[in-house]
């Protein structure tokens, strides 16, 4: 079973209708609230939850989930990234570990605390067996050249105690966003070294980071504001100062032009259709006050996730 490469995945046409449409879908086997969704490719997908950090699989495009109980005594699973062929990484809290799949997530092996730290709050597959993980409470970026079997700690980034999103925007490009400071960071080497661009547009925190394609990166952070960049995250622009009301922003690139995006605040999820250049508010979503993840699975369906309430939402086509 294999995935599409990032290039494709993200210039792939989609139906316009994409996202528009959402069905609350309940909460799945009482979980607190769900962290993140990732889509392993032929239907696989998996939900990494908070409060019993457990994970959860569906083989069926989200029809149907297994419960994989809690993993390792984790009670947070905060990222899961698809490195391909089988491997998954996810990264946990409160003992700052890297779980690792071989078998499409159908199994786990802890690869044990990552460098000292308490969370391993994002982790990434940037290719060519290149893994990225960043971490709290001190920041620290970790690297992995064999597909997330070995890491190696690069150190805090900058005097910042969270990396809350790291992710690789083609040809060696990768940004991460931190907290405090607000700052963006940026490699140019496949995440071996960084430069500080400095705090953006007043941010106190940089949320998440997205691709979507041909240069164009969106970012979100504190007071619901939305960045764009059209030149790999060299530099950036305000396109939204408090984007309907909201706080905390992920995006999801569906593709096509077609944004997704989950909001803290009022749990809403918000679309745009121009790359992020305008939104449209399709309202709070289950009665949740925080969508924490937002996923496209091909096929027209999305999946989003309650941060609060472990509501799951699901989108398809009209």
């Amino acid at each position: 079973m294999t995935t599409l490469p990032s290039w494709m995945a993200r210039n792939r046409r989609v139906h316009p209708n994409t996202g528009l449409v959402w069905t609350d879908l309940g909460v799945p086997f009482d979980v607190t609230n769900i962290r993140c969704i990732r889509y392993l490719g032929h239907g696989v997908c998996l939900i990494g939850t908070g409060g019993a950090g457990k994970i959860l699989r569906s083989t069926d495009y989200g029809v149907t989930w297994t419960d994989l109980g809690s993993m390792f005594s984790q009670t947070n699973i905060h990222g899961i990234s698809n490195v391909g062929n089988g491997i998954c990484l996810a990264g946990t809290q409160p003992d700052g570990k890297i779980l690792r799949s071989t078998d499409y997530g159908a199994t786990w092996v802890d690869l044990g605390n990552m460098f000292g730290e308490t969370y391993v709050r994002a982790i990434s597959y940037i290719g060519n067996g290149i893994c990225l993980a960043g971490t709290i409470p001190t920041g620290k970026i970790l690297r992995s050249t064999d597909y997330g079997a070995t890491w190696t700690d690069l150190g805090q980034q900058f005097g910042q105690g969270t990396i809350y999103s790291v992710n690789h925007f083609m040809n060696g490009v990768c940004l991460a966003g931190t907290d405090p400071g607000g700052f963006i960071l940026r490699s140019t080497d496949y995440g071996e070294t960084w430069t500080n661009l400095g705090q953006q547009f007043g941010m106190t925190r940089i949320f998440f980071i997205e691709y979507l394609c041909r240069g164009i990166c969106l970012a979100g952070g504190t007071g619901g504001k939305v960045l764009k960049s059209t030149d790999y995250g060299a530099t950036w622009i305000e396109m939204a100062s408090s984007l309907f009301g909201q706080t905390n922003i992920k995006f999801s690139y569906i593709g096509n032009g077609i944004c997704l995006a989950g909001t803290q605040a009022n749990g809403k999820i918000i679309r745009s259709i121009d790359y992020g250049d305008t939104w449209t508010d399709l309202g709070t979503m289950g009665g949740a006050n925080n969508i924490a993840s937002v996923e496209y699975l091909g096929h027209g369906i999305c999946l989003a996730g309650g941060g609060n309430n472990g509501k799951l939402l699901k989108s398809t086509l009209l």
